[in-house]
């Protein structure tokens, strides 16, 4: 028998309830003698005893279905006494344990994904968010001990998030290797978002201020197949670029700042395959056709950040343009555009607003401003 104290878990004294959003339920059977449960040997969840023959510390289990102290398993997930404190990474004060997003395959800077919960929210289901977010073209399927060691988490619950996620579609097992990866609800949510124009909805305060501050055009553009599309733009004082709507256009992937600035930041070998053997159209007498000269631009662009060109799509205009990045993926690029003569000095005067704006971008696509999309209250 064992005797443990409500106060050990900071729980409620009576009532058998635990008000943590994902909290638990009190076991039936617990017996309460004089403000203290007493468990016989209960047996946990799934029919096996836990180590001393109890559930948790007040014989009711933690969140996340975790054990309590002791040589049990604690809130967080990880094992007390029985073996050296895993702390939650979620803890680590400096951040250090957040891999760095990567601004392109040679360097590195800055939107970490924070691993604490916020206050307020459910704990399991931020937990399960983050495992969604751990996969990435770079990593594209997790084991569940990588997953439980990663974010400092117990193996068990680690595996019950897999197996709820899958459960619903979000992840897929490979039964042969028992790994995870991405699954089609996934791909579901990713279709509605390219169709929801939240994409736009998001950029537009980034785009109409980058606009007031430049009085450049300003351009949104995402990989489409062998181009670029945009998908959102706000017009410079210079009047407009095009006689129909920039929104929609399809940008060639070897002609101008606002392709380039994105190719560039793609792995070597998946730019090869697009590049390599396939025909390129020739839009004025700048643009660059020949693939070891383009794979040269490349690389520059990469090594100082940003694309510079003058003339390659449209005659007469000139164009800078930056990559904004989702974790360490290039998402599109942003780019200021206008005549050839509003920039005599280059691109140098601008590229601080706009390495702003996409880094703002960025922040706003990781993490979105509360309330955005919701109407005005009346």
């Amino acid at each position: 028998m064992v005797r443990r104290s409500t106060a050990a878990r900071g729980g409620p004294a009576e009532g058998g309830r635990d008000d943590a959003p994902d909290g638990p339920r009190v076991p039936d059977g617990a017996r309460v003698l004089d403000g203290v449960r007493v468990l016989d040997g209960a047996h946990g969840r799934d029919g096996s005893h836990e180590r001393d023959g109890s559930r948790g510390p007040d014989g009711s289990y933690g969140q996340d279905g975790s054990r309590g102290p002791g040589g049990l398993r604690g809130r967080d997930g990880v094992r007390g006494q029985d073996r050296p404190h895993v702390p939650d990474r979620s803890q680590v004060p400096d951040g250090s344990h957040v891999p760095d997003r990567a601004h392109g395959p040679d360097s590195s800077h800055g939107q970490d994904v924070d691993r604490r919960t916020p206050p307020g929210l459910l704990r399991t289901v931020d937990r399960a968010l983050l495992v969604l977010l751990a996969f990435e073209r770079n990593r594209s399927d997790w084991g569940v001990t990588e997953i439980a060691e990663e974010f400092g988490w117990d193996t068990s619950v680690a595996q019950r998030l897999l197996a709820t996620l899958a459960g619903r579609g979000f992840l897929v097992s490979d039964p042969a290797t028992r790994r995870y990866r991405i699954g089609p609800a996934a791909m579901r949510l990713g279709r509605l978002w390219d169709r929801s124009g939240t994409l736009e909805l998001l950029a537009r305060p980034v785009l109409d201020e980058l606009c007031r501050r430049t009085g450049d055009h300003v351009l949104l553009c995402v990989p489409d197949n062998f181009h670029m599309r945009c998908v959102a733009a706000a017009e410079g004082r210079a009047g407009p670029l095009r006689y129909y709507p920039l929104v929609g256009e399809l940008y060639p992937a070897h002609a101008g700042a606002t392709s380039k600035s994105y190719f560039a930041f793609l792995p070597d070998e998946r730019r090869h395959l697009l590049f390599r053997g396939r025909p390129m159209a020739r839009f004025t007498e700048r643009t660059v056709t020949d693939p070891d000269r383009l794979e040269q631009e490349f690389h520059q662009v990469r090594a100082r950040g940003y694309a510079w060109t003058v003339g390659e799509y449209d005659t007469g205009v000139a164009t800078v343009a930056v990559p904004f990045f989702l974790g360490r993926e290039p998402y599109g690029s942003l780019s200021l555009g206008g005549p050839e003569e509003h920039f005599p000095d280059g691109p140098e005067d601008r590229l601080d607003a706009l390495r702003q704006a996409a880094r703002l971008l960025e922040s706003r696509l990781t993490t979105p401003p509360r309330g955005t999309g919701r109407a005005p209250r009346k």
